[in-house]
């Protein structure tokens, strides 16, 4: 597949691992809600898959209001940002059982001094989502001056009233960086955390490199081929006599 080599970058998300997920209760440093009371029955379990940590979310039962479903690892407080800045927010996402309610988001958001959207600035893929886990991303570039934070929101948008719903949303290795792409998964259970840059040395390269070794390669077509054997290539180590 080749070599990866990356610049240093920061997981902004400060519990990507989902840890102190537990019956209703979302991670530590989560938003697990809805806006709006969607009179909803929630249940939280977690795992692990391909080495990450997940967390599988179900809600069920019949809306008794319309609304959004907001799953935010990176939520209003923010990481620090300023406007000129790329970020981009990533995660893994399945839909495990059920089917959702409405359509889904992944969005990266800036936001002012106050934690309130600062107007135009965010970005948002739209996701199909299916029962293999995907990673998805969104990135923006900030140009208001207002810019001081930076969130990350997985959205399932204007979920109706009065509709019957039971399904389970699977999220996995959430990240926030700064960044006009995504990156390989930076691990996080209490803070942020930093990559350091990739330096790709290789010492010893005597098993696999030989300098008094080398390689002749030529092609060639025979326009006109006599009788006569004739050489085509001729490599040799003295000065021909």
């Amino acid at each position: 597949l080749g070599l990866l080599i990356e610049e240093a970058r920061t997981n902004h998300c400060t519990n990507s691992e989902a840890s102190g997920a537990i019956g209703a209760t979302g991670p530590t440093g989560w938003i697990v809600a809805t806006n709006g009371s969607l009179g909803l029955t929630r249940t939280i379990t977690t795992g692990t898959i391909n080495g990450m940590a997940y967390m599988d979310v179900r809600f069920n039962g019949t809306t008794t209001s319309g609304g959004n479903m907001v799953f935010a690892p990176r939520p209003n407080a923010g990481a620090t940002a300023s406007s000129g800045q790329s970020w981009t927010a990533i995660a893994y996402l399945a839909l495990q059982a059920g089917s959702i309610p409405a359509g889904a988001q992944m969005k990266v958001i800036a936001r002012g001094r106050n934690s309130s959207d600062v107007a135009t600035e965010d970005a948002q893929t739209n996701i199909a989502l299916t029962s293999s886990l995907v990673r998805y991303a969104a990135t923006a570039t900030f140009s208001n001056a207002n810019t001081a934070r930076v969130t990350h929101d997985i959205r399932l948008e204007s979920v109706p009233n009065a509709t019957a719903v039971d399904f389970t949303l699977r999220i996995a290795a959430p990240q926030l960086e700064q960044g006009a792409f995504a990156t390989s998964y930076i691990p996080t259970t209490t803070a942020a955390a930093t990559r350091a840059a990739d330096s790709a040395v290789v010492t010893p390269i005597s098993s696999f490199y030989n300098q008094s070794e080398g390689t002749l390669f030529a092609e060639y077509s025979g326009a006109n081929v006599g009788t006569t054997a004739r050489i085509v290539a001729h490599v040799q180590d003295s000065i021909s006599s």
